[in-house]
């Protein structure tokens, strides 16, 4: 009789455990006051509010245009440099805006960005190789390509050779 009444025993710890794993029933679901309603003359006359044409634009709206181009320079397989060229605003149309586009030493660049006049510097590191102004038209592609003709560095002094 004591394995039988250890036994039920255990199936009594076992059923007391099982109850208190059951999961309450879950809450009913919480909602917010009710609020009055309005009239309906009063929906009907307050128009709901259109944003100003200025705030729906979008940044780059205006007309803008494609300047690419090759950059050309002596032994650059042997090295990859990387260049930097900042299109500077340079008229009432671009003022304030600074485009920057990366490429490396030898290799194309191109960036779509809003018509008008830049000036346009290109550098490798510290040393400006050059710098000259573009105008980009709208809708158009603008080419510049950045030869050692333009440069304001003579191949022979960049990259310096020890």
């Amino acid at each position: 009789m004591i394995p039988t009444a250890r036994a039920l025993a255990g199936l009594l710890l076992v059923a007391l455990a099982f109850g208190a794993c059951k999961q309450s029933p879950p809450a009913p679901p919480v909602s917010a006051p009710p609020t009055p309603a309005s009239p309906p003359s009063a929906v009907a006359s307050a128009p709901a509010p259109v944003p100003a044409p200025s705030e729906s634009r979008p940044e780059h709206a205006g007309p803008h245009g494609t300047i690419k181009g090759k950059t050309v320079w002596p032994n650059t397989e042997e090295h990859r440099f990387n260049l930097q060229i900042l299109l500077i605003g340079d008229d009432s149309f671009t003022e304030g805006k600074i485009v920057p586009v990366r490429t490396r030493l030898g290799e194309p660049y191109s960036a779509w960005v809003p018509a008008g006049g830049y000036l346009l510097r290109a550098q490798v590191g510290g040393v400006r190789l050059w710098e000259l102004r573009v105008n980009v038209e709208a809708d158009k592609e603008t080419t510049v390509d950045l030869t050692p003709a333009e440069s304001r560095v003579s191949p022979s002094e960049f990259p310096t050779r020890g």
